[in-house]
């Protein structure tokens, strides 16, 4: 039987595969016609074979072509030949989903004739019910079935969005080419059986009837992989996290229960900076990792919804994981050969290894991970560029996410921009007992560059996320995108009154303006003001995070406000995993609010308390938005709740790569370093 798979690149790619649409090749096409047109006028009413000044018919995906002056272009034979060689394109793929129909079909009838047929011995064979044997047998057919539908409705999804971007391309550049093609067109629509979706849902049925599921319950396991995971790579995961659980419980004891600890204050040095950071950074991706598993496992194409178009992986999200695991082992051994050589206890190489090149190596090994290699980040780097462009630049549902990252990430950027700077200006070189966040952090804590570039880290990422929403409601006309800004309006008010009247944040005892002091009560009205603004401003974002990004309806109140529509029906994870969710991202929520102010501000429970509370704040805000990713992503792939796709059905994950890994090698290495820890530790005093 002919098997289909969807391991390409993307149709934006100049790739041109079999059955699909050439994407690339039509739009260097469009440009030959385009010049063509320029360079005869209005151009022949009919074909002369015999003139070599035709427009090219051959595929030149590759050409660099010279800019066109839209302006010029007039519908001539260049025009008509386009529309020509775009209807056999587009012809080309119909006949192509035609022939994968025709074949699911003829599977689907077999499978379905195949049990139907043996349906009185099999429910007799233990009672009533399929024999054991019998049930795996048929769950794995109706899953290959299943599978075969949704990989055709894969390769229509996105031709469909293959053709909607041509035409709109063409559209820009070259109006009146598509006039008469799409009169045509809407009249054959229906005549060619271009959406056909009724196998997928046959099969749906079949299984319910069976089972007794529910339709989303029968969909969900028939989405389910049908094959093991690698086994290297579970062993490898397996073997990573029992390391990181063993070196952390190591680096708990070293910090918590070690009597020698000299009177060290690790939250108060300004390492604790660079370390926070990492730390961070290195949850992140096992955050994603984690999402990316449970989306694949739940038939989420994630890569899909946020636009990083590479050859599916089913398998990405453990491989992410590992590489997080691997990245929290690095962390580990850093910060206890940190801690051994500040504490006078790592021996000779403590007297030769100064302690900052612990932390060095580890912030290294992070932007490793992150930024290399180049080609897999640059859907990310793309994705963060345009953020920064709002509102130039483009707005698709990868920059939506990228944005509320970052608004999330302002304790982590900042805990960033002071390790910055403890490095760039030489305070690590410093004799780091008399260095102190809490007596100033050497010339970065209460340097000048602090007041300026802190407040921005923590109101650009707002404004950013603002100027997308606007630019959502420009485009769309869309009330909720209003809405929406206002949530992030309410953030920024409350970031910049704390960052300009932070005497607000005081308590009235503790100012040292006696000016200030003088008006006790305009101090206290400034200060429940402030209050308000917080809790009213924390309140509607946990509101919007529930209703309208997740799309749940937990008290059955405001259904259709702000063009929400009814809650949706379907959900892909397990009940309790919401009910744990929304209690949790209202604590964190006002948690995340908190962290908005900048450092250097006043803090409502004092400085120390502060100072203590921000690494864990960081922790907290990232794990908060984790959560929030994951149900967002659930939510957009099942109601295109944003509006961002253009075709709703969202194409699967089929394919599977497994890579070789070197389990024996990798732990060899990781039990030469952590020995030499445990040698360190015992031989010196």
């Amino acid at each position: 039987m002919v098997q289909f798979s969807l391991s390409f690149s993307n149709l934006k790619i100049a790739k041109h595969q079999s059955g699909y649409l050439n994407y690339a090749g039509l739009k260097s096409y469009m440009v030959e016609c385009a010049k063509y047109d320029i360079e005869n006028g209005d151009g022949a009413d009919e074909e002369d074979p015999n003139d070599d000044a035709q427009p090219p018919l051959v595929d030149t995906p590759e050409m660099q072509v010279p800019l066109i002056d839209r302006t010029q272009i007039r519908t001539g034979e260049g025009g008509r030949r386009w529309i020509r060689r775009f209807r056999e394109e587009v012809r080309k793929v119909t006949d192509y989903y035609e022939g994968m129909q025709n074949i699911i079909h003829e599977k689907k009838v077999e499978v379905f004739a195949k049990w139907r047929e043996n349906d009185s011995s099999v429910s007799n064979a233990d009672g009533g019910g399929m024999a054991r044997e019998n049930k795996r047998e048929w769950r794995r057919d109706m899953r290959m079935v299943y599978r075969l539908c949704d990989e055709a409705l894969s390769f229509k999804a996105l031709n469909d969005t293959a053709i909607i971007k041509v035409k709109k391309k063409c559209r820009k550049y070259h109006k009146g080419w598509l006039d008469g093609y799409e009169k045509e067109e809407d009249e054959n629509e229906d005549a060619r059986g271009w959406g056909t979706t009724g196998s997928i849902d046959e099969v749906v049925k079949e299984w319910c009837s069976r089972t007794g599921d529910s339709e989303q319950q029968a969909v969900n396991e028939l989405r389910s992989i049908p094959h093991p995971p690698s086994s290297s790579l579970s062993v490898l995961l397996g073997f990573r996290a029992g390391l990181l659980l063993t070196l952390f419980l190591w680096l708990v004891w070293d910090i918590l229960f070690d009597d020698d600890t000299d009177g060290d204050d690790i939250l108060d040095s300004p390492t604790t900076w660079g370390w926070s950071f990492s730390l961070c950074a290195i949850m992140v991706q096992l955050g994603y990792g984690i999402c990316k598993a449970q989306w694949s496992t739940r038939g989420i194409n994630a890569d899909y919804l946020l636009g990083f178009h590479k050859p599916m992986d089913t398998d990405a999200g453990r491989v992410i994981i590992a590489r997080g695991l691997g990245m929290g082992v690095g962390w580990n051994v850093g910060f206890l050969f940190f801690l051994k050589i500040t504490r006078d206890r790592a021996g000779i190489i403590g007297k030769t290894v100064p302690a900052y090149v612990c932390q060095v190596l580890v912030l290294l090994m992070v932007a490793w991970h992150t930024f290399l290699p180049i080609r897999k980040r640059k859907g990310v780097l793309k994705g963060v560029w345009e953020t920064v462009k709002t509102p130039w630049g483009r707005v698709t549902f990868r920059e939506n996410l990228i944005a509320d990252g970052l608004t999330s990430a302002v304790k982590v950027n900042t805990a960033l921009a002071y390790a910055l700077c403890y490095y760039i200006s030489g305070d690590f070189l410093l004799d780091q007992d008399t260095l102190s966040i809490s007596d100033g952090g050497g010339r970065c804590k209460d340097a000048s560059w602090a007041s300026v570039v802190i407040p921005l880290i923590s109101v650009m990422p707002l404004l950013w996320r603002l100027g997308q929403c606007a630019k959502r409601y420009r485009d769309t006309g869309e009330r909720a995108h209003v809405g929406n800004a206002g949530k992030y309006t309410a953030a920024f008010s409350v970031v910049v009154f704390g960052v300009f009247h932070d005497q607000w944040l005081k308590s009235p005892s503790s100012s040292d303006d006696d000016d200030f002091s003088d008006d006790l009560a305009t101090q206290l009205a400034f200060r429940y003001v402030w209050i308000a603004v917080f809790i009213g401003a924390t309140l509607y974002q946990f509101w919007w995070d529930v209703f309208m990004d997740w799309g749940l309806r937990p008290f059955g109140l405001f259904e259709g406000w702000l063009d929400a529509g009814k809650p949706r029906p379907e959900r892909l994870f397990p009940r309790k995993l919401y009910v744990a969710f929304i209690p949790l991202d209202l604590l964190l929520r006002f948690l995340w609010t908190l962290s908005l102010i900048p450092y250097n501000s006043s803090s409502l429970f004092g400085s120390e308390i502060s100072r203590a509370l921000d690494p864990f704040l960081a922790v907290a805000e990232v794990v908060r938005r984790l959560c929030w990713a994951l149900v967002r992503v659930e939510n957009e792939h099942l109601t295109n709740t944003s509006k961002y796709r253009r075709v709703k059905y969202v194409p699967g994950e089929h394919k599977r790569e497994e890579e070789k890994r070197n389990v024996f090698i990798e732990a060899m290495g990781v039990v030469a370093v952590v020995a030499s820890v445990t040698l360190i530790a015992y031989f010196t005093p």
